[in-house]
């Protein structure tokens, strides 16, 4: 599954990885929230680079700061807005491990046609270090299938 990515610095494409239909409106709506949503999200992680972290979740390595659900819910809101019929699944909903990610997404599924999927700090343990190779992650899948990454 590719993702939609906005890092610092700067590393990464936006892409439709599905085939698109000329004149889709939805299509282009999708990429565009997306990239809107994932540039504000790199703005605060770019500005907060370096932040403490506030817990750790499934082990020691999975970190979180005060930063990952901030950027969450600034992503969130911005499909809210425009697709609130679209189901958002984020890293920071969900449960740690396997069963519980299986779950929340085999819902998002059920619910709608259209779901992003969201790691809003990829790569925490670097931004945490003011290593600046962390991204925001935003994948979008229609029917199942990969959509925009």
């Amino acid at each position: 599954f590719s993702l939609f990515l906005f890092s610092n610095p700067p590393m990464a494409e936006i892409k439709f990885i599905a085939p698109v239909p000329a004149g889709d409106e939805t299509a282009a709506k999708v990429l565009k929230v997306a990239e809107a949503a994932a540039r504000e999200a790199a703005d605060l992680i770019k500005a907060k680079t370096g932040a403490s972290v506030i817990k750790t979740k499934a082990s020691n390595k999975d970190l979180l700061t005060e930063i990952d659900p901030m950027c969450q819910s600034t992503i969130e809101r911005h499909v809210q807005e425009a697709f609130p019929e679209h189901q958002f699944l984020g890293e920071e909903s969900v449960a740690p491990g396997i069963a519980a990610s299986e779950a929340a997404l085999s819902r998002a599924l059920g619910a709608s046609d259209w779901v992003w999927i969201v790691d809003p700090i990829d790569g925490t343990t670097n931004f945490v270090h003011a290593i600046p190779f962390s991204v925001v992650s935003i994948g979008v899948a229609h029917k199942g299938v990969p959509f925009v990454g």
